[in-house]
């Protein structure tokens, strides 16, 4: 805010802004812009790729400010809330945690092509490339960070729901959903979505809002509305990719019945499983063999 930057370190940290909770950019009116355009094409695309992602991840974001709303849960959190029995997690102070589920990790200082993070026991899921690492006591690892990045990972043993990002947020959330699961150790995982009209101030109150779980365990995955009372206006759960499959399936199934639209990447372990087309409104089984 107050001084001059520099390209690469506005580039660096517009894309962390991109992640706090209440994300803007603006400068003190007597240094230089800093807005993207006005620093260059490396700037824009920083912050364009950054925001692309939080505005894919905004059911997600959402769903966090509801459980906050509800039960007193943090939104943005330091790892040893999640990780309180690691002391390594004590000190880390330059990662954070977007709820359980979603860490992520900037690249603060200038000449930095990489960044040093440390990652809780489990895997953790790229979620630019799904690649994946595996700490299987707590570790550090070294992570590749282009300018234009910011690496952003996925939690095993979580799903979460993802929209294709439009130019506004509220574009974005006219769109099908995108689920992704990232499997633990066990083939598990788990997650929900909040859902309501995005601007009304009484929807909990007045109970117009949508509330699904879902679940992982024994290659079936399973949503279910816990509460449905919001018209969702034809969005449909369009395409699940799901991450840590150890081999690849035989068969698909959709509600039971069988699909072809799949594919299997055996260098991520990656499942992806297109044209779903399946309305939360009720119970949705997804299976493969």
């Amino acid at each position: 805010f107050n001084g001059n930057t520099t390209e690469e370190l506005c580039a660096r940290w517009s894309a962390l802004g991109a992640f706090y909770p209440f994300s803007r950019n603006h400068n003190s009116d007597d240094c230089i812009d800093q807005d993207p355009v006005s620093l260059g094409p490396t700037v824009t695309a920083a912050a364009k790729r950054a925001l692309e992602m939080r505005y894919s991840l905004l059911p997600y974001f959402y769903t966090l400010f509801f459980k906050a709303h509800t039960t007193g849960d943090t939104v943005v959190r330091p790892l040893f809330f999640e990780f309180p029995t690691d002391p390594n997690s004590y000190e880390i102070e330059t990662q954070f945690l977007w709820g359980p589920a979603v860490m992520v990790v900037p690249t603060l200082y200038q000449n930095m092509t990489f960044v040093n993070a440390y990652l809780p026991p489990g895997v953790w899921y790229d979620l630019r490339n799904h690649s994946s690492y595996e700490a299987r006591s707590g570790q550090y690892f070294t992570l590749d960070s282009p300018l234009t990045d910011i690496n952003v990972l996925l939690r095993s043993g979580h799903i979460v729901v993802t929209q294709t990002p439009e130019v506004t947020t509220a574009d974005t959330r006219k769109g099908d959903f995108i689920m992704i699961v990232g499997l633990d150790a066990e083939s598990k995982a788990n997650g929900s979505l909040y859902w309501d009209s995005g601007d009304g101030l009484d929807n909990i109150l007045l109970r117009e809002f949508n509330l699904f779980e879902f679940s992982v365990q024994k290659n079936e995955l399973i949503s279910t509305p816990k509460v449905f009372g919001y018209d969702m206006n034809g969005q449909k759960l369009s395409k699940c990719v799901i991450l840590g499959v150890k081999h690849k399936p035989n068969s698909v199934f959709i509600n039971s019945v069988p699909t072809s639209r799949f594919s299997y990447d055996k260098n991520l372990n990656r499942l992806t499983i297109d044209s779903i087309n399946a309305v939360l409104s009720k119970n949705v089984t997804i299976v493969w063999k």
